[in-house]
């Protein structure tokens, strides 16, 4: 299973939170840039666990990615979500 670990502090802000997740997990140049079209992408990942440190930290923003992120894991069984408050 693929892991990838998102730091929440870095998820606040709309166009630094794409770039990360952008980064992160390599989505291809026609990716969106949005909510929607993160969910479009997630959902049919396979075996990807993604652990997102510092949720206290997350801010607006980051807490609709955090729930994209849970609403494509209750459809696609093969994305895992983990959310960790420490450092790890």
């Amino acid at each position: 299973m693929r892991e990838i670990v998102l730091d929440c502090k870095q998820l606040s802000h709309k166009s630094t939170a794409h770039q990360i997740l952008s980064d992160a997990f390599g989505f291809p140049k026609y990716y969106g840039r949005n909510l929607d079209a993160l969910f479009d992408l997630i959902s049919c990942w396979e075996a990807v666990e993604v652990r997102f440190s510092h949720p206290e930290q997350l801010g607006e923003y980051g807490a609709k990615i955090l729930q994209v992120f849970l609403d494509a894991a209750q459809e696609n069984h093969g994305l895992r979500i983990c959310v960790n408050p420490r450092n790890s």
